[in-house]
């Protein structure tokens, strides 16, 4: 054997331990990065899905909704005696004018308040006996026939989505069977309240609440073999009633609808175009509401990942390839060349490794099985607030995790690089960065092996999904106090106008006394006054949650609201500088609130001083004054809807659901007799002063 046989053995060595390394390295990369496309995947659907659904949860709500609160206006005329006692007259005496102004500003006061275009009076055969407006076009034929099945249930009834055979335009009409309650409940005729939906419904169902180049939403019912479109779809204009689709076409969302189908749905659309969609029914009518969003766009941002995903890993592996190729070539040189090349090319693999971690937006830590950082990109670093050279050597769990995460945090990575799980993980866990803030993140974890395949630490990959977290947070949030606010408001309106109706029917029943009449007038003027304030009030709140959040200076915010006041000589301090929260765009009219709580129940308030104090876990505001102050047994109840309580929309309930809609808390700690105390919790990451996180 001569002297250069161990070196071509060794030689042969080396070069079966390159290809193995290649290979190894190849498919660590690949699997690598199809198990991270899966799960991007997957997590992208359920996103899509999640938005689609919350797009049709708010579109159905507003339906139900707004057919609710026609019904209501059409309730207030069914077995009323007043109105039935007019109409029958009317009806007995088409020369008494006086009946007939009563009726006809009766009917022109209702149109001036709703989304209607005509209210109509008809006798017992369908004929004309009142328009408002003033018209003489006939009853349309679809409302003819509907009328006695409307006397055969004896209830308002809606006449779905019908096109007139006069003027050729699509309407909604409400029926409502006019008794005479006070001879046996015999019938009158009919009062018809027509809709317009291309003034109001259609509008509201076509809005996509976010930008986008192809969603829409579509509302359809089944007619016999086929489903109809009831309203126009965004790419075929003037076709609602017009456009059908027939049943055997069960390829297509809205023939899925019509069919009885619900939940979320992949298939064609009436162009022809792939489309996802959300099917929902509406509750109590024939239609099914569809939502849906081109598959092209839905996918656009998952190929471009997935192509991006492609690119990286092509890097990868050239970049493999190449330093193997490069040692491969150098092999067969002298022994200390041979070693000096093998380390130049390490190296050199080392730092195309490290420059694409900087480059790459997403977070990558390496951590030793000592639970220390032993590597972390420019993207983690970001993320922590805090320059690599104070991030490594730390230990992991005991800086970087909040307190309460640690112990769990750091039991997963044992049983890890112990073996006691399998070799990847996918976790959200909450980190803390240099300011105290926490942020959420999900965390891809994989092993680290040495040459013996021994286990020497995690590598994992993160992507901080904070802003999404909130983001869901508050959708659900404005959903809720919207809910609230329409119940408040319409049951407000609701008793106001049932004692409304009482006095005046005290003014009918008082004609002998005019002292009587007169305090009777007053006290309906009174009730007149608070329906009006009720409404004109509620104009501020119908935003609430409609607009984003934002950050808003408390200052500007208390000058703001105080600018809608007269508070005569009352003194007033504002000592919040520079704070900043992050609150739903009507902050401006809590501070209103506020200080109107204050000029209406203080009593004998002379100063006003608002101040903040930081505190462990964000910031608190305090509204102080120095009145009369609120009972111990109160304080917590005029945050509170309780029987019986009529909650006006300037009550300090909706003060509460303002602010919580971004996580913020607010109770009264004042001491009875030394004037009111409003506490106002900001929590961590929703405060700032001047621009910086708080």
């Amino acid at each position: 054997m001569t002297g250069h046989e161990p070196e071509r053995n060794n030689g042969r060595r080396v070069r079966i331990l390159l290809v193995m390394l290649f290979i190894i390295m190849a498919a660590a990369i690949l699997v690598t990065s199809y198990v991270y496309y899966q799960s991007y995947e997957k997590n992208y659907k359920i996103e899509m899905d999640h938005q689609l659904t919350a797009v049709s949860d708010l579109k159905v709500n507003e339906l139900v909704d707004w057919k609710t609160e026609r019904m209501g206006d059409a309730g207030i005329f069914f077995h009323n005696p007043l109105f039935s006692s007019r109409v029958q007259h009317l009806f007995n005496d088409t020369s008494d004018t006086e009946t007939q102004e009563e009726v006809r500003a009766w009917l022109q006061k209702e149109l001036a308040y709703t989304q209607y275009n005509r209210i109509y009076l008809m006798d017992t055969t369908g004929t004309l006996r009142m328009s408002v407006p003033d018209s003489q076009s006939p009853v349309a034929a679809p409302v003819i026939r509907q009328l006695p099945i409307v006397l055969l249930s004896g209830n308002v009834t809606i006449l779905d989505f019908y096109r007139n055979e006069y003027d050729q335009e699509i309407y909604l009409t409400i029926i409502v069977p006019v008794y005479d309650d006070q001879e046996g409940g015999q019938p009158l005729g009919f009062l018809a309240f027509q809709i317009d939906p291309g003034k109001y419904l259609y509008p509201f169902i076509s809005k996509w609440p976010g930008p986008s180049s192809s969603a829409e939403t579509l509302i359809v019912r089944r007619e016999g073999d086929d489903a109809v479109y009831l309203n126009d779809p965004r790419f075929s204009n003037n076709s609602a009633l017009i456009l059908r689709t027939p049943l055997d076409r069960t390829d297509v969302p809205a023939v899925k609808a019509a069919l009885g189908g619900e939940g979320i749905v992949e298939g064609t659309d009436y162009r022809g175009i792939p489309v996802i969609a959300a099917i929902q029914k509406v509750p109590d009518t024939p239609w099914s509401l569809v939502a849906l969003i081109d598959t092209s766009e839905v996918y656009g941002p998952l190929r471009a990942q997935f192509i991006l995903l492609i690119v990286i890993v092509a890097i990868l592996l050239l970049g493999i390839g190449t330093g193997i190729g490069i040692i491969w070539r150098e092999e067969s040189t002298r022994f200390y060349r041979e070693k000096y090349e093998s380390e130049r090319a390490v190296w050199k693999e080392r730092e195309k490794a490290r420059t694409y971690l900087e480059i790459v937006g997403t977070t990558v830590i390496a951590i030793g099985a000592d639970q220390t950082v032993i590597m972390i990109n420019p993207a983690g670093c970001r993320l922590l607030e805090r320059r690599e050279e104070d991030i490594l050597g730390k230990n992991w769990f005991d800086t970087y995790l909040p307190e309460r995460l640690r112990e769990t945090g750091r039991e997963l990575f044992v049983q890890m690089v112990t073996g006691g799980t399998g070799q990847e993980e996918q976790v959200e866990n909450f980190i803390v960065t240099a300011n105290g803030e926490e942020r959420l993140v999900a965390w891809h974890i994989t092993l680290i092996r040495d040459e013996d395949q021994e286990i020497t630490g995690t590598l994992r990959s993160g992507e901080d999904i904070t802003e999404r977290e909130i983001a869901e947070d508050t959708l659900r949030r404005v959903n809720q106090k919207l809910n609230v606010i329409s119940h408040l408001t319409r049951q407000d309106l609701t008793n106001q106008i049932f004692a409304l109706s009482g006095y005046l029917e005290l003014v009918k029943d008082q004609l002998t006394g005019q002292d009587h009449i007169i305090k009777t007038l007053e006290m309906s003027i009174q009730e007149s006054r608070s329906i009006r304030e009720t409404i004109e009030y509620s104009k501020d709140y119908q935003d609430m949650g409609v607009k984003p959040p934002k950050w808003q200076n408390v200052k500007m915010a208390m000058l703001m609201g105080l600018s809608h006041l007269s508070i005569g000589n009352i003194r007033h301090s504002i000592e919040t500088g520079d704070l900043e929260i992050f609150a739903d765009p009507l902050l401006e009219k809590v501070c209103q609130r506020l200080f109107e709580n204050s000029l209406e129940h203080g009593d004998h308030v002379t100063r006003v001083r608002v101040w903040h104090m930081p505190t462990p876990h964000g910031v608190t505001i305090f509204f102080e004054d120095d009145g009369i102050g609120i009972p111990h047994e109160n304080k917590e109840k005029i945050f509170l809807r309780g029987d019986g309580t009529r909650a006006s929309m300037r009550s300090l309930i909706f003060v509460r659901e303002i602010l919580d809609i971004t996580g913020i808390n607010i109770t009264e700690t004042g001491e009875p007799g030394n004037g009111a105390r409003f506490g106002i919790t900001v929590p961590k990451g929703m405060w700032r002063k001047a621009g910086k996180e708080g």
